[in-house]
C-alpha cells in the first residue's frame, strides 16, 4: 500500500513559525520566547515593547508630557555623576532599558545602576533604581503603579520610582507591596536616597518640564 506524501513538510511547518525580525503594532499578542524577543532588532519606533508571560505587548511611544521630564531627570544624573560624589558613587543612567524578569521583559523608561562600572554591567543586570513617567491611561497607571513595582522590586531593583505629573508627585517604592516601603514627594519637595549621596532632585524640575510640554 502506497502512502500519500504529505502537502506539507516539517521544514514547510516550521517555517510559518519563525519569529519576526522586525516588531510593530501588529504584534502585540503575539507569543514568543525570551531568545527570540532579545534577538529582534528591528522595531516601530512609535511603539515601546515588552514581553509579559510569553506574549508581546506593545505600548504607544512615550509622550512629550514624558520625554521632557526624562530628559531633565537624565540630565541631572549626569551631572551628578561627574561629581565627586557621583564619581565615587560610580553611577551610571540608561533611558530606554529593558529589565530581565525570569522570561519577562520589561521597559523602564530610565534606569540607575549605583556602585559598579558601566564596563562591568551585563546586558541582564538588574539596575539599583528603575524609573517610570506614568501615562494618563488607567490600565498604564495600574501597570506602572501595581504591576511594575511588584516586579522590579522583586527582580532586586533596591529603589522604584513613579514619576506622576497628574497627581504632581514623586512615589518612591522599596518593597514590592504595602504602605509600608511607600513615600511620596510633593511638587514643592524634594528627593534624596542613600543610594546617591549627595543628589537631590526637585519634583517642581520634573513637573516644570512636564508642563512645557503642554499637554
Amino acid at each position: 500500500m502506497s502512502i500519500a506524501a504529505p502537502s506539507e513538510t516539517v521544514e514547510s511547518v516550521l517555517s510559518l513559525h519563525e519569529p519576526p525580525v522586525r516588531l510593530d503594532a501588529t504584534s502585540a499578542g503575539m507569543a514568543m520566547t525570551a531568545a527570540e524577543f532579545d534577538a529582534v532588532r528591528d522595531w516601530d519606533r512609535d511603539y515601546r515593547f515588552e514581553l509579559v508571560r510569553g506574549v508581546v505587548v506593545a505600548s504607544p511611544a512615550v509622550s512629550l508630557g514624558g520625554r521632557y521630564p526624562r530628559i531633565e531627570l537624565v540630565a541631572s544624573l549626569h551631572s551628578y555623576a561627574r561629581t565627586e560624589k557621583g564619581r565615587n558613587a560610580r553611577v551610571t543612567v540608561l533611558h530606554e532599558h529593558d529589565i530581565f524578569i525570569g522570561d519577562d521583559r520589561r521597559r523602564a523608561d530610565l534606569v540607575v545602576w549605583c556602585g559598579i562600572s558601566h564596563e562591568a554591567i551585563a546586558e541582564n543586570a538588574v539596575p539599583t533604581i528603575a524609573v517610570e513617567i506614568v501615562s494618563k491611561e488607567k490600565r498604564d497607571r495600574h501597570r506602572d503603579y501595581v504591576e511594575k513595582r511588584a516586579e522590579y522590586l522583586a527582580a532586586g531593583v533596591r529603589e522604584y520610582w513613579v514619576f506622576d505629573r497628574f497627581r504632581r508627585t514623586l512615589t518612591v517604592c522599596t518593597t514590592p507591596t504595602g504602605d509600608a516601603g511607600m513615600s511620596i514627594v510633593k511638587a514643592d519637595g524634594s528627593y534624596r536616597t542613600d543610594l546617591l549621596p549627595g543628589f537631590v532632585l526637585s519634583i517642581g524640575d520634573l513637573l516644570a518640564e512636564a508642563d512645557r510640554a503642554g499637554e
